[in-house]
């Protein structure tokens, strides 16, 4: 969004766009830029924006992406449950990504999909450590 297709200015504009929509317009976000890891493990896959109409805007492709990130997080805490046969109780989520405040919200109404009494804590990290550790 931000480096090759130029859709926003800062990683900051990403949540100003996508809140300004109700919902993703039907449009469906595949996170798979160098390859689909867990839980499938397909190194060739690729990313993928499908559903796309003549109404589509860059505001749905943005609620679309975080959506879709969100997705994809559900995905592995499935897998995880299921290998391993125990119910999630809680999740500490932290990055960049804790910032933006529809993500976060997003992301809480998948993991609670998942399980409904999962405590879903969100840490944000302290600025230079997230500079220096986190590339």
């Amino acid at each position: 969004m931000h480096d090759n297709l130029g859709l926003i200015q800062s990683s900051a504009d990403l949540e100003a766009l996508a809140s300004t929509v109700t919902d993703n317009g039907g449009v469906y976000f595949v996170p798979a830029f160098s390859g689909l890891f867990a839980p499938y493990w397909r190194n060739y896959a690729r990313g993928g924006i499908v559903g796309m109409t003549s109404y589509t805007t860059k505001r749905h492709i943005a609620r679309a992406l975080l959506e879709g990130t969100a997705w994809q997080t559900r995905e592995v805490l499935d897998a995880m449950r299921e290998e391993a046969q125990l119910n999630l109780t809680a999740l500490k989520v932290d990055s960049g990504m804790v910032y933006n405040n529809l993500t976060d919200a997003i992301s809480k109404r998948c993991v609670r999909c998942a399980s409904d009494s999962v405590d879903y804590h969100k840490y944000k990290l302290d600025p230079f450590f997230h500079k220096e550790k986190v590339l």
